[in-house]
């Protein structure tokens, strides 16, 4: 049977409450056999215990998992960058620091890269888990519903958690003020000449937005993702493979009224939250993002990754404990 090798990669920052967790269950996952977990990168320029809790796995498992540290904080897309440029494996499993794959996913999305070798990519189904029953989750709640219904009528892709050929995951690199990450991968991998599918069987649970910010600041930005990617990306969004890829289609409205006739109480928050987002201040923000020159700070940042950032793969001297002591 032919050896398959599987990495893992995560970007963290600031993630101490649920890092230790996404570890232990990754590395804890079985895999079909003949694939094998051969190296975890995690990018990581926390202030908070992650370092600490980071330490305490390299030194249980020096064999693989290996650290990137920074000294100040590079931003989700140079971390995504650094991941797939380490990405020596035949499939590289992307996970958020804050997601946590359900039993058998993992070799569910394994399984659905074997089965055909034109897919270039494979993301799981998003499933929220409220901590409580505040407004803003309930709305999170369902908006993450009406994007599960698109998802399904449209195949489309998104990447909190997804698997990808490594040998293209090499191949792209997302400028530093990408928005739009899970569009900017998927036209990639559709541009090289494969295809980006969606797993339903797979699932990814998370923590919805608790805040109006947390809540209102993600809906902002995909709206300005998707306006400036028009004027960066005209040949994207001529061929289609940028409206496929933000799940911007005929459906939108069946999927809402399909979710809204499931959780009619959670539509209506929904809707009274889209009327609050509207006057929500954000002006800042969003003149940061549509005034930002990206060949510039992409060539600043890199300059400074070049002298600040250090690997981290300690060696197995201490006493080895897996998993990590959280407590400490």
């Amino acid at each position: 049977m032919k050896r398959t090798t599987l990495s893992v990669g995560i970007p963290s920052y600031n993630e101490a409450n649920t890092i230790a967790t996404v570890l232990s269950t990754v590395l804890c996952e079985p895999l079909p056999p003949g694939c094998e977990l051969v190296s975890t990168v995690i990018s990581d320029c926390s202030t908070d215990a992650t370092p600490e809790i980071l330490e305490r796995f390299t030194i249980a498992r020096p064999d693989f998992i290996k650290v990137i540290h920074h000294t100040f904080r590079t931003g989700l897309n140079l971390a995504i960058n650094e991941i797939f440029e380490n990405a020596n494996t035949d499939f590289l499993l992307y996970i958020n620091a804050d997601s946590l794959p359900a039993a058998g996913s993992i070799s569910s999305l394994v399984e659905s890269m074997l089965s055909d070798e034109s897919v270039g990519a494979v993301s799981a189904a998003m499933i929220p888990v409220p901590v409580g029953q505040s407004f803003v989750e309930r709305a999170g709640v369902f908006g993450a519903g009406v994007f599960q219904r698109l998802r399904e009528s449209s195949r489309s892709f998104h990447g909190r958690m997804f698997m990808i050929r490594g040998k293209l995951a090499r191949k792209v690199r997302l400028p530093v003020d990408a928005i739009e990450q899970d569009a900017f991968i998927s036209c990639s991998i559709r541009e090289m000449g494969f295809r980006v599918e969606y797993l339903r069987s797979a699932i990814c649970y998370y923590s919805p937005p608790s805040t109006l910010r947390d809540y209102v600041l993600p809906n902002r930005l995909y709206r300005i993702g998707t306006q400036t990617w028009k004027q960066q990306h005209p040949k994207w969004e001529k061929s289609g493979m940028l409206r496929d890829a933000a799940s911007i289609n005929q459906n939108t409205i069946k999927a809402i009224l399909g979710e809204a006739a499931s959780d009619p109480s959670g539509a209506l928050v929904w809707t009274f939250l889209k009327i609050v987002e509207k006057f929500y201040p954000t002006r800042d923000l969003e003149r940061r993002y549509q005034s930002k020159p990206v060949a510039q700070s992409t060539k600043v940042l890199r300059s400074k990754l070049r002298h600040t950032s250090t690997t981290s793969t300690l060696s197995a001297n201490t006493a080895r404990e897996y998993p990590p002591n959280q407590s400490s």
